[in-house]
C-alpha cells in the first residue's frame, strides 16, 4: 500500500558469492508512515533501527523508531521493546537514526521534537535499545535550537562511535545555537 515503507536486509554469502536477504522484508505499520526514511544497522548486521517519520501514534506526524533484532533460530526479525515515538505531533522523529556497534544504543534525530518558546525545535535523543539486557530508557536529550525555524526540518547525519559513549549530529546550516537539556 502507498507509502507504508519497508526495510530489506541483505548479507553477503561467501560460499555462493551472492547477496541473500536476511529474514523476511520488514514492513511498516500504516499507510503514509514512510517506514524506512532512515535506517541504521549494528556492526554484525543483526540489529536494525528504522525510522517512520509520518507515523501518528503520538499525534500527527510525530514519527517513531522501531528496533529489531535478527533471531537466527527462527530466521525472523523480532522487535526489541516498544516503538520509540516522537514527543510532539509534527516532530517527524526518526528523520535520522544511528545504532552503536553493539546495537545497544540508538541515537534518534527529530527535527521538531522539542517545544521551546512555542517553536518546535530539533532534538537528538540517545536511548538504550533493550538489546543485551539494557533498560530501554532514555539516557539524555540534546536540544538543537536553530536560529531559523525553517531550517529545523532535518538532522543531516547521526553516528555513534565504537565506544557507545560518543555521537555526533550535523545540520544543513551552520547558523544555530545549541543547548543541552
Amino acid at each position: 500500500e502507498a507509502d507504508i515503507g519497508a526495510c530489506f536486509v541483505y548479507r553477503y554469502n561467501e560460499t555462493t558469492q551472492e547477496w541473500q536477504q536476511l529474514g523476511a522484508t520488514i514492513l511498516g505499520e500504516n499507510v503514509g508512515d514512510l517506514f524506512g526514511t532512515s535506517v541504521s544497522m549494528n556492526e554484525n548486521g543483526e540489529v536494525v533501527a528504522v525510522g517512520a517519520i509520518h507515523n501518528n501514534d503520538n499525534g500527527d506526524d510525530s514519527g517513531h523508531v522501531r528496533i529489531l533484532e535478527f533471531n537466527a533460530l527462527s530466521a525472523e526479525w523480532v522487535q526489541v521493546g516498544e516503538d520509540i515515538p516522537g514527543l510532539l505531533q509534527q516532530a517527524v522523529s526518526g528523520s535520522g537514526v544511528a545504532l552503536s556497534a553493539t546495537g545497544d544504543t540508538v541515537v534518534i534525530g527529530s527535527p521538531n521534537n522539542i517545544n521551546i518558546n512555542a517553536d518546535q525545535k530539533g532534538s537528538v535523543q540517545v536511548f538504550e535499545t533493550g538489546v543485551m539486557l539494557k533498560s530501554g530508557t532514555v539516557a539524555f536529550t540534546v536540544v538543537i535550537e536553530f536560529s531559523y525555524s525553517e531550517i529545523a526540518w532535518m538532522v543531516e547525519r547521526l553516528d555513534v562511535e565504537q565506544t557507545d559513549t560518543v555521537f555526533y549530529a550535523s545540520v544543513p546550516e551552520d547558523t544555530y545555537a545549541d543547548s543541552i537539556g
